[in-house]
C-alpha cells in the first residue's frame, strides 16, 4: 500500500504527463513545447522511484544512471523504454539548451514512448497501473475530493447514475467555495458579475403574461451569462465545460444548506456513458487544480 505523499507525487506527475500530452496535440511550433513536460514527468517518476529505494541524489547525476542504479533493485528485472528516453532527454537538451526545435514526428514519437515508459514502470516499481492513479490527490477542498473519490468508486462499480450526480456536485460545491472565497471586505465577491436576477418573478411584472414570459426569459439568459463570465475568468475551458454541462444534472443550492443538491437524481437507464462520466470527473479535478493555482489576495 502506497503512502499518501508518494500518491500525491504520481498524482503530480501523471497530471504534469496529461498536460504534456494536451500540449503536445498543438499545433507546430506550439507542441514542441510539450517536449519539456514529457521529460519533466519522466524525471520526476524516475526521482520518486529512486527515493523508493533510497538511492541518493549523488548517484544520478546522469540522466542514464537512474537505470543503472534502480535496476539493482528490481530483482533482475529492467526498466522499459531506456534508449527512447536516453532519445527524449537528449532532444530536450538540444532545444532548452540549444535551441535546436524538434521535429514535429519526434514529438509524435515521443507521445507513445513516454505513455508506454509510464504504463510499464508504474506497475513495476509501483504495484499499481498508471491509469489507476487519482489525480483527486491533488483536490486541497477535502469536501469536493470525498465527492469525486467516491464518484470514481461508483465508476468503477459502473453505477454511471450516481457516479455523474456526485461529479456534478463536486463542480458545484468546488465553485461555491471559490465563490465564498473571494469576497472583498466590502463583501461584494469579485466574481458574481453583477446581481443574480434569478428569483424574478411574474409579480414583479404585474401579472402580465407576455411581459412576465419575456423577464424569464431575460433572467434565465442574464443567469447563463454570469456563469459563463465566472468560467471564463478563472481561466477555465469553457468548451468542455459546455460539454460538461449537457451530460450532468441540474443542481441547486437550496437556502440554508451548506452544499448543492442535485434536483433529479440521474436514473441508470439515462446515466452518461463510462466515457463521458470519466470526461465530466477529469474536468473537474483539472478545474480544482486550475483554481487552486489561481492566487487572489484581497485586502
Amino acid at each position: 500500500m502506497l503512502d499518501e505523499i508518494t500518491m500525491q507525487r504520481l498524482s503530480l506527475i501523471q497530471y504534469i504527463y496529461e498536460s504534456a500530452m494536451e500540449e503536445s496535440r498543438k499545433p507546430e511550433p506550439f507542441g514542441l513545447i510539450s517536449i519539456l513536460k514529457f521529460h519533466d514527468s519522466v524525471e520526476l517518476f524516475l526521482d520518486l522511484a529512486c527515493d523508493k529505494f533510497g538511492i541518493p541524489a549523488k548517484k544520478t547525476q546522469q540522466f542514464r544512471d537512474y537505470w543503472t542504479e534502480l535496476e539493482k533493485h528490481l530483482q533482475n528485472q529492467s526498466l522499459s523504454e531506456k534508449r527512447s528516453m536516453e532519445r527524449l532527454n537528449d532532444a530536450r537538451v538540444s532545444f532548452k539548451h540549444h535551441g535546436n526545435l524538434p521535429h514535429v514526428s519526434s514529438i509524435e514519437k515521443f507521445r507513445v514512448n513516454v505513455t508506454d515508459f509510464f504504463e510499464e514502470n508504474t506497475l513495476l516499481i509501483f504495484g499499481i497501473e498508471f491509469s489507476k492513479i487519482s489525480m483527486t490527490y491533488l483536490v486541497q477542498n477535502s469536501f469536493v475530493k470525498t465527492l469525486l473519490d467516491e464518484a470514481r468508486e461508483l465508476m468503477e462499480q459502473g453505477a454511471r447514475g450516481k457516479a455523474i450526480d456526485k461529479i456534478a456536485l463536486a463542480f458545484a460545491d468546488l465553485m461555491l467555495d471559490y465563490r465564498r472565497s473571494a469576497i472583498t471586505q466590502g463583501h461584494r465577491s469579485l466574481f458574481s458579475f453583477g446581481r443574480s436576477v434569478r428569483n424574478l418573478t411574474s409579480s414583479d411584472v404585474n401579472n402580465n403574461r407576455q411581459l412576465a414570459e419575456f423577464t424569464q426569459k431575460v433572467a434565465s439568459s442574464i443567469e447563463e451569462l454570469r456563469e459563463s463570465m465566472g468560467i471564463l475568468s478563472l481561466g477555465l475551458d469553457y468548451q468542455q465545460y459546455a460539454r460538461f454541462k449537457l451530460l450532468t444534472p441540474y443542481t441547486v443550492l437550496y437556502s440554508g444548506s451548506e452544499h448543492y443538491t442535485v434536483v433529479s437524481p440521474t436514473e441508470a437507464g439515462h446515466a452518461p456513458s463510462l466515457e463521458h462520466c470519466q470526461l465530466c470527473f477529469d474536468f473537474v479535478v483539472s478545474s480544482a487544480i486550475r483554481i487552486q493555482s489561481t492566487d487572489l489576495e484581497v485586502g
